[in-house]
This record gives C-alpha cells, sequence and structure tokens, in this order.
C-alpha cells in the first residue's frame, strides 16, 4: 500500500486579500469558517515522488468536540493542547495547520473557543 506525504505549496505571490474570514453556523451544529488565506496541498506517493492530486483549502467545518477529543488534548504534550484541539474539531492533519495563516488560525481559535464549555462566573454572590 502507497503511503502519501503531505507537502504544502502555498502560493506567496497571489493575493488573496485580507478580509476576515466569514463564519457560517450551519443547521447541523458546525461552523463553516471561509479561509481568508487558502492552502493548497499536493499529495505525492512516496514511492515515486509524483504528484497524485492537488486540493486547495479554503474553508474549514468545526465540529463540537467530544469527550474522545477531551481525552486527546488531556494527553498531548505540554503546549501542545490548542493545536490539537484545533486539528482535530476542524478535522485538519497538523502539517495543514502549519501552513495556516495567523489571522485564519486566530478566527479558528475563537470558533474553538464557542464550543467550549461555559466556566461558571466567579466573584460575589448577590
Amino acid at each position: 500500500m502507497s503511503q502519501y506525504i503531505e507537502p504544502i505549496i502555498i502560493d506567496e505571490d497571489e493575493d488573496h486579500g485580507a478580509d476576515a474570514p466569514t463564519v457560517i453556523d450551519n443547521e447541523d451544529g458546525t461552523k463553516t469558517m471561509r479561509l481568508s488565506y487558502p492552502v493548497e496541498m499536493r499529495y505525492r506517493r512516496a514511492s515515486d515522488g509524483k504528484c497524485e492530486r492537488t486540493e486547495t483549502i479554503s474553508e474549514l467545518t468545526f465540529r463540537a468536540g467530544t469527550g474522545a477529543d477531551m481525552h486527546a488534548v488531556e494527553n498531548a504534550p505540554r503546549g501542545a493542547a490548542p493545536r490539537l484541539l484545533f486539528c482535530r474539531l476542524a478535522g485538519i492533519t497538523e502539517k495543514t495547520f502549519d501552513k495556516l495563516d495567523l489571522r485564519d488560525i486566530g478566527a479558528g481559535m475563537d470558533i474553538v473557543t464557542d464550543f467550549l464549555p461555559k466556566s461558571p462566573k466567579t466573584g460575589p454572590i448577590a
């Protein structure tokens, strides 16, 4: 069985604009974010290096987390939890995450935060 290596190629000369990512609340509870800076992925066969296919990722769909996600995050190396949770909820690999623009990552982290349980308020009881 052939293994695929995921080299990621970004066209740095292309102007993708600087609009803030658009977020859509889907009927199934997921949230879809259109990337301000799409990422082009090229999938190659490890055996001969030939390009199998190319895919442009222009949006990410985030789902609500599960107990399995919480377990994975609890067992993640120190400092890796936010990245791991982002990747799991968006259904992307860490290699794809590494190529996302920081502005898109920030907007995506806002979505991830929306899926987290709200913590109780602190302060004096009225």
